[in-house]
């Protein structure tokens, strides 16, 4: 039974007869949709994250995601913290959203700097899906951690139950954190209604 491995497992060739799982998929497509209701002409987002091999695999399978909602995505992998302002500036420019997906590979990432450039030159949404880019990004959807023990834990007991992992669909994640930073929502207007609001775990830089 495995638990935590991200997006997909096909790349394990597993036997679906002894073993079953659940797989580790950060809301990205939820998020969008979210931000879409708020603002209809979405149509070029930007994926600013850090140059590593992970990051390099995950924008493939991210892309196919993005052409099913109808964004037009672009990936700018960084090394370093002055390349990553030098990106995000233009993006400001240049795309409708940006989607600030980790920081963190960066280096010479200086937090405190980070927050007064993006309060100087942002004028797009900035969202996310890591609780940790919450202090620089308007608005956020992230997993819930534990929800991978408790499928663990109750999968173990069926097992040990006798049920066979035959006979276990492999699940996915589904529990959402909401996150808001009012200070960064205020800058783009962006003003979710009550509901939205009031789920919303409140960030406040």
């Amino acid at each position: 039974m495995f638990c935590g491995v991200n997006w997909s497992a096909k790349q394990y060739n597993l036997s679906d007869r002894n073993i079953t799982g659940i797989l580790e998929l950060l809301p990205v497509a939820e998020l969008l949709h979210t931000m879409k209701s708020y603002y209809p002409s979405i149509q070029k987002l930007l994926v600013l994250n850090e140059n590593t091999t992970t990051s390099r695999k995950t924008a493939q399978l991210l892309d196919t995601l993005f052409n099913r909602i109808g964004i037009s995505a672009t990936n700018e992998l960084v090394d370093d913290f002055e390349s990553w302002k030098v990106v995000f500036k233009e993006a400001n420019q240049s795309y409708d959203i940006i989607y600030l997906q980790t920081n963190a590979a960066i280096r010479r990432w200086d937090h405190d700097e980070a927050v007064r450039f993006i309060d100087q030159h942002m004028k797009v949404p900035l969202v996310t899906c890591e609780d940790f880019m919450m202090p620089y990004s308007v608005f956020g959807m992230t997993q819930v951690s534990r929800e991978q023990g408790i499928w663990a834990a109750e999968t173990a007991k069926r097992i040990l139950q006798g049920t066979s992992p035959a006979d276990i669909p492999v699940s996915r994640n589904r529990m959402r954190t909401i996150w808001l930073n009012t200070a960064l929502a205020e800058k783009v207007a962006f003003h979710p209604d009550s509901s939205l609001r009031s789920r919303a775990m409140i960030v406040s830089e």
